[in-house]
């Protein structure tokens, strides 16, 4: 069993958060807050994901992830910084419904297109070392 959808492009990590520094409030530290794009990208996933019926995830399961990533141009970037804010939004919609459950994840960098493909497929048990 297999899922295939596609997502708009994810802002990196480094823009996803935002830190909230608690001093200016009589706190001591940081607090590490989702930030005003991440949260526009989070609802902006989900009504694709809503919008292309994508169902939830067994909780029971082992998962691969496939991404293949198409960034809008050619700059710099590290495959890694979209990894968070997919996953999370894959959490929290449900499709995946923890992250913890992923035992394989491959990114691969593709052509050009402000878009990720996302398949998400179930692994037999007896190939993942969680068991």
């Amino acid at each position: 069993m297999s899922i295939n959808f596609r997502l708009s492009y994810p802002p990196s990590v480094n823009t996803y958060y935002r830190a909230y520094n608690q001093a200016f409030r009589g706190g001591k530290g940081m607090t590490v807050l989702l930030s005003e794009r991440g949260r526009k990208y989070k609802n902006l996933a989900q009504a694709e994901l809503l919008e292309q019926n994508v169902r939830r995830g067994d909780p029971d399961a082992r998962y691969s992830v496939l991404i293949d990533m198409y960034p809008k141009d050619r700059r710099k970037r590290d495959v890694d910084n979209i990894l968070k804010p997919l996953l999370d939004v894959m959490e929290e919609y449900g499709v995946l419904p923890d992250d913890s459950q992923v035992d394989i994840l491959t990114v691969r960098r593709r052509g050009r297109g402000d878009y990720v493909t996302i398949r998400l497929s179930e692994i037999d048990p007896e190939d993942s070392l969680a068991s």
